[in-house]
C-alpha cells in the first residue's frame, strides 16, 4: 500500500540536514522546568522582553529552540485560511478600536487625543518609522506576553479554569503596567 510522506517543515529539513544534534536534552528539561535555570530564563526574558523590544522575542525564540518547546505551545499556529484570518483580524481590530474610542475611553474620562503619539499627526516621515516600530513591538509583545508568559504560567499554575483566569489576569496586568510607563492611564 502506498504511504504518503509527511510534509517537510523547516525544522525537519534543518534537523535532517544537520549531521550533529546540538540540543542538549538535560538542558532542555531544565529550561522547561521551574528549577534555578528555568526560573532564571523566565526572569531574564520577562525583564528584557518589555524593555528591549526585539531582543525579548529573540530570547523567547532562543528559549523555544534550546528547551525543545514546540512553536504551537507558545501560540505560533498556522491558520487554516490566511485570507479568512486576515479579514477577521482587520474587521475585529477596527470594531474594537471604534468601541474603545467611542464608548470605553470616554466613560473612563480619557483624553480623546493620545498626547504620547500626537506628534505623528501630519508627520509622514515619523509615521513610517513608527509603523516599522509597531510591527517590531507587536511581534515582540505577542511573543513575550501572549506566547512565552502564557506558556510558562500555564505550566506553572496548571490547566484548570482558575489557573487560566489567573494567567490571563497576571499577563494582562503586566502588559498594562509596561504601557503605563510611557502612556499613563490611557495606555493601560
Amino acid at each position: 500500500m502506498y504511504r504518503r510522506r509527511p510534509r517537510a517543515t523547516l525544522a525537519t529539513v534543518l534537523h535532517e540536514a544537520s549531521p550533529i544534534r546540538t540540543v542538549d536534552e538535560p538542558l532542555a528539561r531544565r529550561l522547561r522546568g521551574f528549577g534555578p535555570l528555568g526560573v532564571l530564563a523566565f526572569v531574564v526574558i520577562a525583564a528584557v522582553g518589555p524593555v528591549l523590544e526585539p531582543l525579548g522575542a529573540v530570547l523567547v525564540l532562543a528559549w523555544v529552540s534550546a528547551s525543545q518547546t514546540s512553536w504551537r505551545e507558545i501560540g505560533f499556529v498556522r491558520p487554516k485560511s490566511w485570507v479568512r484570518t486576515t479579514i477577521l483580524g482587520i474587521v475585529f481590530g477596527c470594531a474594537l478600536k471604534l468601541i474603545l474610542k467611542a464608548i470605553v475611553m470616554p466613560l473612563l474620562g480619557a483624553d480623546p487625543i493620545n498626547r504620547t503619539y500626537h506628534y505623528l499627526a501630519g508627520n509622514s516621515a515619523a509615521v513610517v518609522v513608527m509603523a516599522f516600530y509597531i510591527l517590531v513591538a507587536s511581534f515582540n509583545e505577542e511573543t513575550v506576553f501572549r506566547g512565552f508568559v502564557f506558556e510558562r504560567l500555564g505550566k506553572l499554575l496548571g490547566p484548570n479554569l482558575p489557573a487560566k483566569i489567573a494567567t490571563v489576569l497576571v499577563s494582562s496586568a503586566w502588559f498594562a503596567a509596561v504601557h503605563s510607563v510611557e502612556q499613563g492611564v490611557a495606555g493601560v
